[in-house]
């Protein structure tokens, strides 16, 4: 009875109290999902949340006093860039170079219905009847042949 809660509860000092209800006793990794549940069961509560950390519930008279003491402000402020060259703007880098890569190169436009009747290629026409698909096979046999 005349036990301290530390000796009841172990870890004691690792839990926080709920901003909401003061009976909710969690531990701190919880904090951030027992807020939104929370927050459904007292949607009257005018409680506003920090910016720098969503766990940091205040009234909208307190926030102000919050924000600039809030600890976690220090760790989401961003380093200022400072500038080592004195430089404003960057080199500028060309190369000299004697082609024109917009000319069009002396190259005849390629046909391939001409390159495989020329060539030893086999074809096989698709969705002609049977009677043409006959017909072109016997003149593959014979220009084959004569490609040999």
């Amino acid at each position: 009875i005349g036990k301290k809660m530390s000796q009841v509860v172990p870890h004691f000092e690792d839990y926080v109290i709920c901003p909401y209800n003061n009976s909710h006793r969690l531990i701190r990794g919880r904090l951030g999902a027992h807020l939104s549940r929370c927050a459904r069961s007292y949607p009257s509560s005018k409680l506003v949340r920090c910016s720098f950390n969503n766990t940091h519930l205040y009234s909208v008279t307190d926030m102000k006093n919050h924000i600039a003491n809030c600890p976690d402000r220090v760790k989401n402020m961003k380093p200022e860039k400072t500038t080592l060259s004195t430089e404003s703007e960057p080199k500028k880098f060309v190369v000299e170079s004697t082609e024109d890569w917009d000319k069009e190169p002396p190259a005849p436009t390629y046909n391939p219905q001409t390159h495989c009747s020329t060539a030893f290629i086999i074809r096989n026409p698709q969705g002609a009847p049977r009677a043409e698909r006959r017909e072109f096979r016997e003149k593959e046999r014979r220009r084959l042949m004569a490609l040999r």
